[in-house]
C-alpha cells in the first residue's frame, strides 16, 4: 500500500482509464512515502474515479533538488509538465480537484485547469510549512477551500483553515489489537534526516541505550542531500554515511516497528509547528509520544500519560524513563476518529456528516 517516496507504484502510471464511477476525482500530489496512495484509495471508496498526477515533473534526485534550491532553472520542464496535465485531463469533467502542496503549480496553470473544469470544487491542502514554500500562497485564491496542517500558518494566514494530518488504517488496526507480549523496544524513532533531528539523535539515542533503554533508530537521507549537508551544514560536520540509510524503510517493516514499541520518538522540522504524520500514526496506534513539539499539547490528541515534550537542546533523560515507566491512557474513540484519514478525507472533500 505504499511506495517510497522516489518511486510511483504501478498504478500510479498507468494512464487514465474512461469509468462509470458517479463521481471523478484529479489529486495532484507528491507521491511521498505512499501517502497519495492512501488519500487515492480513500477517495475511490467514497466513489470517486481518481486520476492521478504528481506535483512535481519527476522523482529524480536531482529535479528535486534543483527545485529545492533553483526551481528557475527548471522553468522550461515544469511548464511543460503542467501543459502535459492539462491537455491529458482536458476532456475530463471534474467534481473534485485536490492538490497537496502543489509546489511547482502556477497559478496560470490552476486558472486554465478550473475553466476546463468548471462544476469542480478546487481544495488545497498544505502539509509542509507556508514559510518553507511561500510560492504556495499565490494559489489560495484560486481555491475553494483551504487547509494547512501548521497552526502557526492558520494563524498567520486566517484564509487557511487548520486541518491536522491523518493515520491511515493499518495504524488504527495496530491500536485495535491487544499487545500479547511485551515490546521489543521502548523507544523507536523513524525518520528523514533533518539538521535539528540529526543533531539531535546524534547525542540522545547513545544517552538513552545508556540508561539501559531498549531504542530502534532509523534516520532515511537521499544520497544528494546527504552531500549537501556534509559540504553546509555545521550540525553534520563529521557525520559518517553509516548513520543514514539511503533507502527508506519499507512501509511493513514500519508498521511492525511500531507496533512492537512502547513508545515513538518524534522531532519536528524547527520551521514547522503541526503535528508530523509520525505524531499522528502514533496517536492512531496507541503508543505512548516523545515529541519535541511543544505545540502538540494544543490539540486534543495530548494527555500527559500518553505524550511527553522535551527540550531539544537539553532532553531530560530522567523524565523520559518515568513517563516510559507509567501506564498509558486511553483516549475517547471520538477522539482517535477525529485524526483518521476517513475524518481528514470528509473534511476536505465537505462531507462531514453526510
Amino acid at each position: 500500500i505504499y511506495t517510497t517516496e522516489d518511486t510511483l507504484s504501478l498504478h500510479d502510471a498507468l494512464p487514465i482509464f474512461v469509468t462509470t464511477a458517479a463521481r471523478r476525482a484529479l489529486l495532484i500530489c507528491a507521491p511521498f512515502f505512499g501517502y497519495h496512495t492512501h488519500i487515492r484509495e480513500g477517495l475511490e471508496r467514497r466513489g470517486y474515479a481518481v486520476d492521478y498526477r504528481d506535483d512535481r515533473p519527476s522523482q529524480s534526485l536531482v529535479v528535486k533538488a534543483t527545485l529545492r534550491v533553483r526551481p528557475s532553472t527548471l522553468t522550461g520542464l515544469t511548464d511543460a509538465y503542467l501543459a502535459k496535465i492539462l491537455d491529458e485531463t482536458a476532456t475530463r469533467d471534474y467534481d473534485l480537484i485536490l492538490v497537496i502542496n502543489g509546489r511547482t503549480l502556477t497559478p496560470s496553470f490552476l486558472q486554465v485547469l478550473r475553466a476546463a473544469h468548471p462544476r469542480a470544487t478546487v481544495v488545497l491542502y498544505v502539509w509542509d510549512a507556508l514559510t518553507l514554500y511561500p510560492q504556495i500562497l499565490d494559489l489560495a485564491d484560486l481555491c475553494d477551500r483551504r487547509f494547512t496542517f501548521d497552526s502557526a500558518d492558520a494563524q498567520a494566514h486566517p484564509e487557511f483553515a487548520l486541518l491536522p494530518l491523518f493515520y491511515a488504517s493499518p495504524y488504527g488496526e495496530i491500536g485495535a489489537r491487544a499487545s500479547t507480549t511485551p515490546p521489543a523496544y521502548d523507544i523507536v524513532s523513524i525518520c528523514t534526516a533533518h539538521e535539528n533531528r540529526y543533531a539531535l539523535l546524534r547525542d540522545l539515542v547513545p544517552a538513552l541505550e545508556g540508561r539501559g533503554l531498549r531504542v530502534f533508530s532509523f534516520m532515511y537521507l537521499d544520497w544528494l542531500r546527504f552531500a549537501y549537508y556534509r559540504l553546509r551544514s555545521p550540525a553534520f560536520s563529521g557525520a559518517h554515511r553509516r548513520e543514514f540509510s539511503f533507502r527508506p524503510l519499507s512501509a511493513a517493516q514500519t508498521l511492525a516497528t511500531i507496533a512492537n514499541t512502547n513508545a515513538a520518538l518524534d522531532i519536528n522540522h524547527e520551521a514547522q509547528t503541526g503535528l508530523t504524520m509520525r505524531t499522528i500514526e502514533t496517536v492512531g496506534a496507541r503508543r505512548k509520544l516523545i515529541t519535541t513539539n511543544p505545540h502538540v499539547t494544543t490539540y486534543s490528541l495530548y494527555d500527559p500519560a500518553n505524550v511527553l515534550v522535551i527540550d531539544p537542546t537539553q532532553p531530560d533523560l530522567d523524565a523520559i524513563g518515568d513517563f516510559l515507566a507509567h501506564p498509558s491512557r486511553a483516549l475517547d474513540d471520538t477522539i482517535y476518529a477525529s485524526y483518521s484519514l476517513d475524518h481528514w478525507l470528509d473534511t476536505v472533500t465537505g462531507s462531514e456528516g453526510a
